[in-house]
């Protein structure tokens, strides 16, 4: 990997080599004349183009990678120099600013997959004072004005609506996030914004973790020492959920790549997902994950004075699994099954817990599942419940200019690889 210090936001990023997206003598992006992709974002999506990737969801994906930087962040809780973040912050505002004119003078809005926040560049957002951040890192200093330098040890603006729901969406994702949460909720609060941070009574729960049950066959497994562990599918790849809520759901072969190439990071088992029921946790190498061509496959192995378990699951009580995950920005995608109905396909997620359970949960939820429908067509978060309750999430589906289907939400992305490619491909000095 080149040494992501090494990037100046100097270097400038002018494609040569390929047709912009969005021609301006063309029709534009989403048929909005005009609309087309800042030079930065544009050379991630051709990237994903050169992989493989159709147009839409190239363009989708680098918005979103682009977007992480702008954070300061890979979108796994990883800093980027503050160079990257510099270059992607002002790419950000320029496609934001462009957007918003071209659909402005169209009349016309077309769902992009990711929240729109107001424009900011990084000389606005270095003017902001401190009171405008959820969380400032120790460690700095202050200037004449009373703000905290360096300015990148400030985390998640909090000034308006529209950052405050992208600091709910984002906190998740990044080390500050638990530290931040309770400043943003409080302006969540303030603003109207609906946080969802209820507690459950026994689980351990934070904004927009889900839970997903899976009908698989838990079994007893003996190891080679001799001692007996409780294994089975905590997700099975490609089959589809019940309805969740107006929706149904599908695990994608990638969903859990990021959480496996990082180590498993603080994954749990417990037995039906309470936290007083622990089993054994991957930290201490008493919970053992792996992917395979069907699912995710556990391997835990109780605590002795939980024999009870292993004797509950070899005796049929205990049978089944259930996994929970939170979702992190562009990590899913919309699209319809066959029959047209809503269909959320998770490409990738963090893995939180597994666990064995007596039965399929009651406390399924499908408020995130809902809260990513409303961010990927940029839709009221009441206005899709209502939808869901009535089983009409079909409709954001189905464009009414007679233009064929809505285009898809956005593939998700590996962040740090794309970043790696950047690195690569537009290192010092290089000139595309």
């Amino acid at each position: 990997m080149v040494d992501t210090e090494r990037r100046t936001a100097e270097t400038p990023v002018v494609s040569t080599v390929h047709a912009p997206f969005g021609s301006p003598e063309g029709p534009g992006l989403f048929h909005v004349k005009g609309l087309q992709l800042p030079a930065y974002i544009q050379n991630v999506a051709h990237a994903f183009t050169r992989s493989g990737h159709d147009e839409s969801s190239a363009i989708h994906m680098a918005v979103g990678v682009v977007e992480n930087w702008a954070a300061g962040h890979d979108g796994h809780g990883n800093k980027v120099h503050p160079d990257v973040q510099a270059a992607a912050a002002r790419a950000v505002a320029e496609w934001e600013a462009a957007r918003a004119a071209a659909h402005g003078s169209s009349g016309r809005s077309y769902p992009v997959g990711y929240e729109t926040r107001a424009a900011i560049s990084t000389a606005d957002q270095n003017d902001l004072p401190d009171s405008a951040f959820a969380f400032i890192e120790p460690g700095g200093s202050k200037d004449s004005s009373g703000k905290t330098v360096p300015r990148s040890l400030r985390h998640f603006p909090i000034h308006d609506a529209a950052h405050v729901r992208n600091a709910l969406a984002r906190a998740s994702q990044s080390p500050f996030g638990a530290k931040a949460m309770p400043k943003i909720k409080a302006a969540a609060k303030a603003m109207g914004i609906d946080s969802d941070s209820d507690d459950d009574g026994g689980r351990s729960v934070t904004r927009d973790q889900e839970w997903r049950y899976t009908p698989s066959i838990v079994e007893v497994r003996a190891g080679s020492d001799g001692r007996k562990r409780v294994g089975g599918y905590g997700a099975v790849f490609g089959k589809l959920s019940r309805n969740l809520g107006g929706f149904v759901e599908k695990v994608a072969p990638t969903a859990f790549n990021q959480s496996k190439q990082l180590g498993w990071p603080d994954v749990v088992c417990r037995l039906n997902h309470d936290r007083n029921q622990l089993l054994g946790t991957s930290e201490a190498r008493t919970l053992t994950l792996k992917v395979d061509n069907i699912g995710l496959d556990y391997e835990v192995e109780p605590p002795p004075s939980r024999t009870d378990v292993v004797e509950l699951v070899g005796r049929g009580d205990i049978r089944n699994s259930s996994f929970a995950f939170n979702c992190p920005p562009g990590g899913d995608e919309w699209r319809t099954t066959d029959q047209n109905y809503p269909l959320r396909i998770l490409h990738e997620v963090r893995l939180i817990d597994v666990a064995p359970v007596t039965e399929d949960p009651a406390y399924t939820d499908a408020t995130a599942g809902l809260r990513s429908l409303a961010m990927a067509f940029d839709a009221p978060l009441e206005e899709v419940r209502s939808m869901a309750a009535s089983d009409e999430l079909r409709r954001f589906f189905t464009r009414t200019d007679n233009r064929g289907p809505a285009a898809p939400a956005p593939i998700p992305t590996g962040p740090q690889a794309m970043m790696r490619l950047m690195e690569k491909k537009y290192g010092p000095g290089a000139r595309l």
